[in-house]
């Protein structure tokens, strides 16, 4: 068995091999995945009903359904 190695990038679900290769359809392949290790990001998520649950919106002519109404839409 001969060792290859490369760097490539997971691209939706798959990892391009490079042309340079030469590899034949059907061929078989061992595959060994070496990870980098990855920076924690933190993500920013905006959850808006969070928001308003903290800081809701005063209405100075707000009036709520009563159930019926809400029912009827």
């Amino acid at each position: 068995m001969q060792a290859i190695e490369f760097e490539s990038q997971l691209y939706h679900g798959t990892i391009p091999v490079p042309e340079s290769l030469h590899l034949v359809d059907g061929r078989r392949v061992r595959v060994l995945l070496l990870l980098e290790e990855m920076e924690e990001h933190t993500v920013e998520f905006h959850d808006a009903i969070a928001d308003l649950l903290d800081n809701p919106m005063v209405l100075d002519d707000f009036q709520p359904l009563m159930r019926e109404q809400a029912h009827e839409r």
